[in-house]
């Protein structure tokens, strides 16, 4: 039976959040610190939004939905100096006898389509343990460039803490002691390998961002001076990190004459006993693995639930 393909609408969110309820609960099975609940209503009201959009296409195998692949609107300067666009983990899911395949076809059927207005960036999240899936991205160009990953509280941070050094947490309106720190993560993700566009803050702007910001800063200090901060906070990159018991780190960095010293493991070991002072179950972090300083440390600590696969079109393909 052939394949029949739909363009992506609101009344379609029902069938879909069934298909992404099964990854995610495929998904589930593999990373121990994911909930284990059934996110259908959830997902379909986060799929009615998406779908308004209209930028993708439903797979149907006769009367069947058997995937879909689904991008948010089109964004200006996305990952460069062209328009691009990003599909969340709940954007792409598929049931089919070979998923990998029917991945490959709807990113080049809904690409075709937003080609054609000269949408050049694109970012597809996966759920990390979907093999098939994976696989199928790479082959057509895609490599992955982030991922999120959680764990839970209540387990211990496996590290000799070095007590040399101190540990609490910072009050917001003394924030504007990390602005060093924090223009040195925005070079050093500009730096090789990583090669992000991080801008800089003056102090205004960057006192008025944290204040904005319903975030927390841990910190480590040698004495008086801070060498490392942690930014723990109530919103992350997925819909799970919107549990209300779960918090997720969205910004780190120390000092590199302090890396090797456990002085980092040791200040997230300090919010871990934190958190689980104040009831949290889980902690979230999203990290860039383009950067491998971030990839080796997280990678000790949490496990990984979703990568995000990045591939940017070359933009002469519609003037040739």
């Amino acid at each position: 039976m052939s394949l029949i393909f739909k363009v992506v609408k609101e009344e379609l969110a029902g069938e879909a959040a069934i298909l992404a309820n099964q990854s995610y609960q495929r998904e589930q099975k593999q990373c121990k610190g994911l909930y284990d609940s059934d996110y259908t209503k959830i997902l379909e009201e986060k799929l009615k939004e998406l779908f308004a959009v209209g930028n993708g296409l439903a797979a149907y195998e006769g009367d069947k939905m058997v995937g879909y692949l689904a991008f948010y609107q089109v964004y200006d300067g996305y990952f460069g100096e062209v328009k691009g666009t990003w599909s969340p983990s709940f954007g792409n899911a598929y049931d089919y006898e070979d998923r990998g395949k029917l991945a490959s076809i709807l990113f080049q059927k809904v690409s075709e389509r937003l080609v054609k207005e000269e949408v050049f960036s694109y970012i597809i999240v996966t759920y990390a343990h979907d093999i098939q899936v994976e696989s199928s991205l790479t082959l057509s160009g895609f490599g992955i460039r982030c991922s999120d990953a959680i764990r839970m509280v209540k387990e211990e941070v496996h590290v000799i803490k070095n007590v040399t050094y101190e540990y609490e947490e910072l009050p917001k309106d003394k924030a504007g002691s990390l602005l060093e720190l924090y223009n040195q993560l925005a070079r050093h993700l500009k730096g090789s390998p990583t090669y992000y566009a991080s801008l800089e803050a003056d102090e205004e702007t960057f006192m008025k961002r944290v204040l904005q910001e319903n975030a927390r800063y841990f910190i480590a200090k040698d004495h008086d001076r801070i060498i490392g901060y942690l930014k723990v906070g109530d919103e992350g990159e997925t819909f799970v990190s919107e549990e209300a018991d779960v918090k997720n780190i969205c910004g780190a960095y120390f000092l590199q004459e302090y890396r090797g010293t456990e002085a980092a493991a040791s200040l997230l070991s300090y919010v871990v006993d934190v958190l689980q002072e104040e009831g949290i179950e889980r902690l979230g972090v999203d990290c860039e693995t383009l950067n491998p300083t971030a990839l080796r440390f997280w990678g000790k600590y949490f496990e990984n639930y979703t990568y995000s696969f990045a591939r940017r079109l070359d933009e002469r393909v519609t003037k040739y």
